[in-house]
């Protein structure tokens, strides 16, 4: 089983998948080129396409917060745009974590910051099986995409229970 945490964001979408035991499969970041939310999605369809969106079986995502209505307005957009474009499977659960949920779920405080993130992460990374530290290339948003996806094999163990 796949799982496939997602960080949006109005100029990028960053994901990152690992299997139901947190071993990483695969991560990545897709710029979006354009100067104005519209124009962005526009031409998004070959960036974000390269997603291995269809190896999911659960994605999740992060839902949109922040103290601009435009710019959570804009990362709705996004996430519809992706949802629209048919590169999912009917049979792939699709949930939405607030940034304190998946922090939480993910085992870190609701308000951890991106120092904190970055750090669990990290050390996550370096005690699973899949060995040392390939994370030197890394930005905050595969950080925080890795945690979304961290977070939702929590919850998923959880509903297993």
């Amino acid at each position: 089983m796949n799982i496939l945490g997602v960080d949006l964001s109005t100029k990028a979408v960053t994901a990152v998948m690992l299997t139901h035991e947190a071993e990483l499969v695969d991560w990545w970041h897709s710029e979006l080129k354009g100067k104005r939310s519209l124009d962005r999605l526009r031409h998004a369809y070959d960036a974000i396409g390269l997603i291995k969106w269809e190896d999911a079986d659960i994605i999740n995502f992060e839902r949109p917060a922040g103290k601009g209505t435009a710019a959570v307005m804009d990362i709705w957009r996004v996430e519809g745009f992706i949802l629209g474009c048919g590169w999912i499977k009917e049979s792939t659960a699709i949930w939405e974590m607030t940034p304190p949920e998946w922090k939480k779920q993910a085992g870190m405080k609701g308000n951890a910051n991106k120092a904190e993130i970055k750090t669990f992460v990290k050390k996550q990374f370096l005690t699973s099986e899949c060995g040392g530290p390939r994370t030197k290339d890394w930005t905050q948003d595969v950080f925080d995409a890795y945690a979304v996806a961290l977070a939702a094999i929590a919850f998923n163990k959880k509903g297993l229970e």
